[in-house]
């Protein structure tokens, strides 16, 4: 059984699928490739330079994903075309590791599973849903209402999931709510 898990920046992706770690699921983090594929020596980084400009990197060749992100969540433009770069990198790379877990359950979380190819692998998807995300990632991210608003709003959602569980309450009322939906899977 291969679960996507999406939704919207702060809406508990990572706490939903860290749950079902605790389950026995072999969780895919979309996020963590992201960042893999964009470190220095990597494909990702070097079609991003190429795209974006020498601008975005660090002094020590690593990508400032602060100012790169600022531009994107801030461009339409920029952030379709720093997706064109990306997504199917991080697709491939989540493909591998499914062909290396094929007999476990598997979690593929990612902000923009809809987006990409990654959904084909899914057999149940699930969206999380938070009314409290823009608190939760101005104090995590450490940015600004402004910021934290162009990161939300940038990132579309297609709430057409098999489930969509809110995450508007307290941790032990978000995993009841998990465990009743894998009662509805497995």
């Amino acid at each position: 059984m291969i679960i996507g898990v999406y939704g919207r920046i702060g809406s508990g992706k990572t706490t939903f699928c860290n749950y079902l770690r605790t389950k026995g699921f072999y969780v895919i983090n979309g996020d963590k490739i992201s960042r893999e594929i964009l470190m220095p020596g990597k494909l990702g980084l070097s079609q991003v330079i190429d795209a974006f400009g020498t601008q975005f990197l660090n002094a020590d060749g690593t990508l400032n994903r602060k100012k790169l992100g600022d531009y994107v969540f801030s461009n339409p433009d920029g952030l379709q075309l720093l997706n064109a770069i990306t997504h199917p990198l991080i697709t491939a790379k989540v493909k591998e590791q499914i062909d290396a877990h094929p007999r476990q359950h598997i979690v593929i979380e990612g902000a923009v599973l809809y987006a990409t190819d990654i959904l084909k692998f899914c057999q149940k998807t699930v969206v999380t849903t938070s009314d409290v995300a823009l608190k939760r990632i101005m104090a995590r991210d450490l940015l600004t209402e402004e910021e934290a608003k162009n990161r939300i709003n940038a990132q579309e959602i297609y709430e057409q999931a098999d489930f969509i569980i809110e995450n508007n309450g307290t941790l032990p009322e978000f995993y009841q709510k998990i465990d009743r939906m894998l009662e509805n899977i497995l």
